[in-house]
């Protein structure tokens, strides 16, 4: 949670940035953090790197790690966000071989995947096979997918998945799953903006009222009502912020 250096600013009007890949560039946008490190790296103050977190806790020399989400969260159709979400992302993505061949080394100590398991609604437990004290600072966007949007689409939840990638011209469910599960393509997400629009050339993002944004420290400050992200080459080949 962040509090403002001077005073509040004010909300509204348009930001318009360019980039030569606009897609993975506002995919950042789309979805939050459970820890914001880079952005509270000034502060030197580890209780300001919470975001989506609201607390966690280390236990058994370094190998466990408890995280709590807080309470409230909703994802941008609405629906609650929890740690079923997690749980979705790690054994229906992170654990399945299709999806994810190969362990992304940010979970991984000792030489072998984290644990993950479900303690509440709100908290979950990760167990390491050696010390991982930087489990926090590795640990941010990414860990959670719908699991009321996306199991539909997954073959361990629902038979039909071959069925349904088949008729979007997708070999396999796997294929079909992994389009789905990138921000850019429309799926619910849980950060300060939601996905309107989408050309090859240009993608519209409008503020989500519902985020953990708020005034007075009480989340991060997203000023913009509309972000209008654009590929370079319609800006004559600008490739820089513009304000």
């Amino acid at each position: 949670m962040y509090e403002p250096l001077e005073k509040i600013g004010t909300y509204g009007g348009t930001l318009r940035t360019a980039h030569v890949d606009p897609d993975t560039s506002f995919a950042a946008f789309l979805d939050d953090y459970l820890f914001d490190w880079y952005y509270t790296i000034e502060t030197s103050a580890r209780k300001d790197a919470l975001s989506l977190a609201k607390s966690y806790e280390f236990a058994n020399a370094g190998k466990t790690l408890t995280i709590s989400i807080r309470e409230g969260i909703k994802w941008s159709d609405g629906q609650p966000f929890t740690t079923d979400d997690i749980l979705f992302w790690y054994e229906g993505f992170l654990l399945n071989k299709e999806i994810s061949p190969s362990w992304p080394q940010s979970f991984v100590a000792g030489g072998e995947i984290m644990k993950l398991s479900k303690v509440d609604d709100y908290t979950f437990m990760c167990n390491f096979e050696a010390p991982y004290w930087m489990a926090p600072i590795v640990f941010g966007d990414g860990m959670w997918l719908p699991k009321h949007n996306m199991a539909q689409y997954h073959i361990e939840y629902n038979a039909q998945a071959n069925e349904l990638a088949k008729k979007e011209d997708y070999d396999s469910w796997d294929k079909y799953f992994h389009f789905l599960e990138q921000p850019r393509h429309g799926r619910p997400t849980i950060g300060a903006m939601v996905l309107e629009k989408r050309t090859p050339e240009e993608s519209w993002l409008v503020r989500k009222p519902s985020a953990l944004q708020a005034e007075r420290g009480q989340g991060k400050l997203l000023y913009p009502d509309l972000r209008e992200h654009l590929r370079s080459g319609c800006c004559d080949g600008l490739q820089r912020n513009v304000f």
